[in-house]
C-alpha cells in the first residue's frame, strides 16, 4: 500500500512538472504568435508608405475627402480608416489622433456622395473597411486585388477561438 501511495505521488509530481512545462510553451507560442502579428502589421505598413512622397512635395490634396480619396488610390486596396490615418499622419507630419478624427468624419460623406463604400468583415464595427464601388464585384464581395490587408483585421475573442483546431 506505501510503494502504491509512493508511485501515485511520483505520477502526480511527474504531472505536474509536465503541466508547468506545458504552460511555459503555451506562453512561449502565444508570445512567438504576438510577435509574428506584430512584423506582419509593420511590414504590411512599411509596404504601404514606401513610396509615400517627402513631406515637401506630398500633394495629398488640399481637402480631407481628397485625401481620404487619394489615400485610397495610392494604396489600391480597402483600408480602415486607422490605416488611413497611420499613411497620412506619415506622409502630412500631422498627429495620428488628428488624421483619425478626420478621415472618420469624411466617411459618411463621401458615402454619401457615392465615392466610397463601407465594407464590414463580421458584424461588429471592429473591422469596417473603406474603398472605391468600383471594387466591389456584382456578388458585394471585394475583387481580389483591392482585397484588404488581412494582417489588419481585429479579432474578438469569438473569432479567435475559430482559429483554434483540436
Amino acid at each position: 500500500m506505501i510503494m502504491a501511495n509512493e508511485y501515485l505521488n511520483s505520477l502526480k509530481k511527474k504531472e505536474a512538472d509536465l503541466l508547468n512545462k506545458l504552460g511555459v510553451i503555451q506562453e512561449l507560442i502565444l508570445e512567438e504568435e504576438s510577435n509574428i502579428n506584430k512584423n506582419e502589421k509593420e511590414a504590411s505598413f512599411q509596404k504601404s508608405t514606401e513610396n509615400l512622397p517627402s513631406r515637401n512635395n506630398a500633394d495629398m490634396g488640399s481637402t480631407d475627402a481628397e485625401k481620404f480619396l487619394n489615400v485610397l488610390k495610392a494604396n489600391q486596396r480597402f483600408m480602415k480608416v486607422k490605416e488611413i490615418a497611420e499613411y497620412l499622419s506619415t506622409v502630412t507630419g500631422e498627429s495620428y489622433e488628428d488624421c483619425k478624427r478626420k478621415m472618420t468624419r469624411k466617411t459618411k460623406e463621401l458615402q454619401d456622395l457615392g465615392k466610397i463604400i463601407k465594407y464590414m468583415v463580421g458584424k461588429g464595427p471592429l473591422n469596417v473597411y473603406w474603398g472605391s464601388p468600383s471594387w466591389i464585384d456584382n456578388s458585394k464581395n471585394i475583387k481580389p486585388s483591392y482585397m484588404y490587408d488581412k494582417s489588419t483585421l481585429t479579432k474578438t475573442k469569438k473569432n479567435a477561438l475559430d482559429d483554434i483546431d483540436l
